[in-house]
């Protein structure tokens, strides 16, 4: 998802009054619940990610640092 694309949608989250971000979590945890996660196959998890706003795949080689990146990104 391109940087416009992402302040794009944050801005829509935000008009709506809708929470952009959350607090408390570990990232470390949030990486490490995901090897519980149902939808774990032994080539990975699958995540629903986005080319674009309304472009969506899904995508098995998220890696840890990746998971890890995006938590820490919305944790205030």
């Amino acid at each position: 998802l391109s940087k416009s694309d992402y302040n794009s949608v944050i801005k829509t989250l935000e008009s709506f009054g809708l929470p952009t971000s959350v607090e408390g979590l570990d990232p470390n945890e949030i990486t490490q619940t995901t090897y519980s996660d149902k939808k774990r196959t032994g080539s990975g998890i699958k995540f629903v990610l986005l080319n674009g706003i309304g472009k969506g795949y899904i995508a098995t080689d998220v890696r840890d640092i990746d998971i890890y990146n995006a938590a820490k990104s919305i944790i205030r």
